[in-house]
Formats: structure tokens, sequence, C-alpha cells
């Protein structure tokens, strides 16, 4: 829900999210996240952002795009339709090969999130300890 980020493609690629000033409407250039949080490309759209994206100021929660647990593995959003555990959505994939399902349980000091290891059938609450938003 942030208005200066966007969902974004190139090609067949898809660039989520993309950042962009929202508050210049000349500007035509996005930074995108290219699959890592210290892997940037730069996008270029002539025709210009629509407008302030539809976003509304005092939205909902933005919810993080990588987010690095206490065992060290980082995870990036998953978009797109993808599988449930649980009743809960699978929304990030782990460079480990593992998952996070749910949303970030943010109730506590330290938060948490449900965690399935590589190969594993089952979830476990795991403590996260760097979001990126």
């Amino acid at each position: 829900m942030r208005t200066d980020a966007w969902r974004c493609t190139a090609g067949d690629r898809l660039l989520d999210p993309c950042f962009s000033p929202d508050s210049d409407p000349e500007d035509t250039s996005a930074l995108c996240l290219d699959g890592a949080p210290d892997r940037m490309v730069e996008l270029t759209v002539p025709e210009g952002f629509p407008g302030n994206n539809d976003h509304m100021p005092g939205g909902p929660d933005i919810e993080p795009i990588i987010i690095v647990l206490a065992n060290g593995a980082r995870c990036s959003f998953a978009g797109g339709g993808t599988a449930t555990l649980a009743g809960q959505r699978l929304n990030y994939g782990c460079d480990n090969g593992g998952y996070l399902y749910g949303d970030p349980n943010k109730s506590a000091a330290v938060w948490t999130i449900s965690y399935s290891a590589p190969s594993s059938g089952a979830s476990v609450s795991t403590s996260i300890t760097t979001v990126y938003q």
C-alpha cells in the first residue's frame, strides 16, 4: 500500500516491487527488486506512472518484502498464486529452500512467522531478525 511502490514487468520478468517517486509525475524511472535485497534494476516507463497508484493514506499495514529469519534464511515475497499450509498462504520463498506461510506475528517485541524447512510438510513459529519494507 505504499504510494511509491508498483508491480512491474519487463518482458517475461516480474519485477516486484518497483519504487518510484510518487511526488513527481514527470519521473519515468523506477528501481525494482531483482530477486535479492541487494540487487536492483532500473526500469524506465516512458509513459510515466498512472497517478498515485490508487493507494489510500492510512491504509492497511505494509507487509515486508523480504524477511530474514533467526536461522539466517532470507525470504522474498512470493507473488501470484501459491500453495497453502494449515489454511495459511505461502507468502515467502527462502534462499535455503524453505517457505514462510501467512503474515508476520507482530504482537510481541520479536516478530515471528510460520516457517516450513526444506522438504518438511509442517511449519513452526520462527523468530524474524530483519525485515525490508
